[in-house]
């Protein structure tokens, strides 16, 4: 029997004015992963085993963030995503009332779902596992909550749409009990939409978790 190929897709979200100058533990992770990755497959699993064990002595090799080019964490090319954090490339009012965290959660729910279509293209016809390392500090941690809400009402979409992000991300938002994950529209967005195999979220590692009066605490609270 023929063993899936597993592949990781790795996202870090920072809180509100965290960015690289600010070693918060989800940088230091993001730092981790770029210095892990080489030409072939990125990171691999032992790298992270090993990261999670010994993450406060292992990040003593990068405590200054210009140890690493300062637009290093911007790449989010490959399958690990570092998002600086609400406010950290605005302004203080912005990071006050977080207006533009729904667009943060938009953006990283579409960089899953690039890498996740990447990864199935990649592979095509052979058996593979995608599997999702979510990391989030404070207002990050909402974010996470939200893109794994997200994935949990609409899947993963099989190809790139800004306007199906949109769409998803607005039945995400819904109280209307059709828009719950076994609601009818739910259950017909994902049909319609998205990848048909169960997402595999293999870690979902949150600091500080808040929440943003914007949205609904009764969405962030039951994923």
């Amino acid at each position: 029997m023929q063993e899936p190929i597993n592949t990781n897709i790795v996202v870090l979200c920072d809180g509100t004015l965290n960015f690289p100058a600010i070693e918060t533990n989800v940088y230091k992770l993001n730092l981790l992963l770029l210095s892990s990755y080489n030409t072939t497959r990125g990171f691999n699993e032992s790298d992270l085993i090993t990261w999670f064990k010994g993450l406060d002595k292992i990040n003593n090799n990068y405590h200054k963030a210009r140890e690493i080019p300062h637009d290093a964490f911007l790449y989010k090319d490959k399958n690990h995503y570092y998002d600086a954090g609400v406010g950290g490339k605005i302004n203080v009012i912005d990071a006050a009332v977080a207006k533009h965290l729904d667009d943060k959660i938009k953006s990283a729910y579409k960089h899953i779902v690039k890498q996740y279509n990447d990864n199935k293209n990649r592979y095509e016809g052979k058996k593979i596992e995608i599997r999702l390392w979510l990391f989030g500090f404070s207002r990050g941690a909402y974010t996470v909550r939200c893109v794994v809400g997200m994935i949990r009402n609409c899947g993963i979409l099989r190809y790139l749409s800004d306007e199906l992000i949109d769409r998803a991300y607005e039945i995400y938002r819904s109280r209307d009990s059709h828009h719950n994950p076994d609601g009818q529209e739910s259950r017909s967005f994902r049909y319609s939409f998205s990848h048909p195999e169960p997402t595999v979220i293999k870690f979902l590692g949150l600091w500080l978790l808040m929440v943003c009066p914007q949205l609904q605490l009764e969405k962030a609270l039951s994923i």
